[in-house]
């Protein structure tokens, strides 16, 4: 379980079921996890989830991408927890 920083505001939908989560180090986007939950916090001002990936893509700094059902993409980092600037 890891804490996801997404680039970008508000998704154009809902999410009504779980997205991918791909790799961005060059394996041609292989799938490396599922993101269950995603949230704008309007104290962080950003985008953040709560996803399972492959232990291997688990570290924090970590560099991923989110794609909804209607695939759009958009970049993630995975983020400890509590997330920083939460508290």
């Amino acid at each position: 379980m890891v804490g996801l920083e997404i680039e970008g505001g508000l998704f154009s939908e809902g999410m009504t079921c779980k997205w991918n989560i791909t790799s961005s180090d060059g394996n041609d986007g292989d799938t490396v996890g599922q993101i269950g939950s995603i949230s704008f916090s309007y104290k962080m001002k950003k985008m953040i989830g709560i996803g399972e990936v492959f232990k291997e893509f688990g570290e924090p700094g970590q560099e991923l991408q989110v794609m909804t059902k209607d695939g759009e993409v958009r970049s993630a980092v995975v983020r400890t927890f509590p997330f920083e600037g939460s508290a």
